[in-house]
């Protein structure tokens, strides 16, 4: 009942705001991020990717982090 719709909300409203959050970010920064939280790719293959070092691959996946965390938070 009322506690199934109360947590498939939450996870609606999470799911949205990433969305968004995403959205916002520069595409190399996005493009990074969701390679490496939801396809599982690894610093290197996201470095291969995008023509880039690792360790600017390392830097835009937690700019992307960041700023998904802070956007959950209610910051801008």
């Amino acid at each position: 009942g009322e506690i199934t719709v109360a947590l498939l909300w939450n996870g609606r409203s999470d799911l949205d705001l990433v969305r968004r959050a995403l959205a916002e970010l520069p595409d190399r920064t996005r493009i990074a991020f969701e390679m490496h939280k939801f396809g599982g790719h690894t610093l290197t293959d996201i470095a291969t990717t995008l023509g880039i070092s690792v360790g600017l691959a390392h830097t835009l996946v937690t700019d992307g982090l960041k700023h998904c965390h802070r956007r959950r938070n209610g910051a801008k």
